[in-house]
């Protein structure tokens, strides 16, 4: 078969809770595609770009991430990947946001409704996903008028635009891959918030020092807890930082890091296998969080 004009399918069976975990790590391994049913990832590149290397290196990933995980490759016909996965990806509700893509308008939206369009292209961010919706349900509680805004890890930026749409004044939104750059720039302009979301490539360090009164963070744990501290630093008093990329069996961890620093759990919440947190900054060294978790009601 003609390598010009065929596509590698890689297909990893692994639970979904690792799949956003597998994509972020192929994409570097140069997937132009994917597709998901329920324990099964399927992942889509160019022929001329597949070889025992590479091979090589996605089953490093999955065994890295799931030492369970199975993998099989296939040779496929070539098509537009990219026009089938478009016709996947349909609004999404949690509300009081209303998540859509350009090439699916909302007639009629209700007033009650943030509409945010976002066209993810190759950032992660669409409502879709868990860990994005867990985000979206803790922050009108979170995110006060005015408020200085960190996202961490803006992907699409969605959540920056949300931020916005609540009243955040400004948002300061930074990821590590290049390639967010200017898919967050179209959006935020796309959705009127240009002026008050600015994009950044890099860590947190190249951030500015704020204060912020609320930080977003949807990632991972690892991640999450190594920016712990710098989070505080730059999190003024009484300002809200809010967690998410966790799965339920990094709740008791997360929470044993939290607990080294002046935060106060003031919500939680819970989808499938994911976990999201809501903390509050105490810099005066009162840190209730524990007797907040004694209810057996509490997540």
């Amino acid at each position: 078969m003609d390598a010009s004009r065929t596509t590698i399918e890689v297909i990893l069976r692994t639970p979904a809770a690792h799949h956003e975990v597998l994509m972020a790590e192929l994409l570097d391994l140069g997937a132009e595609a994917f597709a998901e049913e329920g324990a099964v990832l399927r992942a889509y590149l160019p022929a001329t770009a597949w070889s025992e290397t590479r091979r090589a290196a996605v089953r490093t990933v999955l065994h890295t991430t799931d030492p369970d995980g199975m993998m099989d490759v296939r040779e496929v016909p070539a098509q537009n990947w990219n026009t089938a996965w478009e016709a996947s990806v349909t609004p999404v509700l949690i509300e009081p946001f209303l998540i859509t893509p350009t090439w699916r308008p909302v007639p009629d939206p209700p007033e009650n409704l943030h509409v945010l369009q976002i066209d993810p292209k190759m950032s992660f961010g669409t409502g879709h996903h868990e860990t994005t919706r867990l985000m979206l349900q803790l922050m009108p509680a979170h995110v006060p008028a005015a408020a200085r805004v960190m996202d961490a890890g803006s992907g699409t930026g969605v959540l920056a635009i949300a931020a916005v749409r609540l009243g955040a004044a400004s948002v300061v939104a930074f990821d590590i891959d290049p390639r967010t750059e200017e898919n967050i720039r179209e959006n935020v302009t796309r959705n009127g918030v240009a002026d008050q979301v600015e994009a950044l490539i890099g860590t947190l360090t190249a951030t500015p020092p704020g204060p912020y009164d609320v930080i977003l963070a949807n990632i991972n744990f690892n991640t999450l807890t190594a920016y712990l501290p710098g989070f505080v630093e730059r999190l003024a008093p009484g300002g809200h930082l809010l967690l998410s990329g966790l799965l339920t069996t990094d709740r008791d961890a997360l929470r044993q890091a939290a607990d080294r620093f002046p935060l106060t759990e003031s919500a939680d919440a819970t989808e499938g296998d994911w976990w999201a947190v809501a903390f509050t900054h105490t810099p005066d060294g009162s840190n209730p969080t524990r007797s907040l978790r004694t209810s057996p009601q509490q997540n």
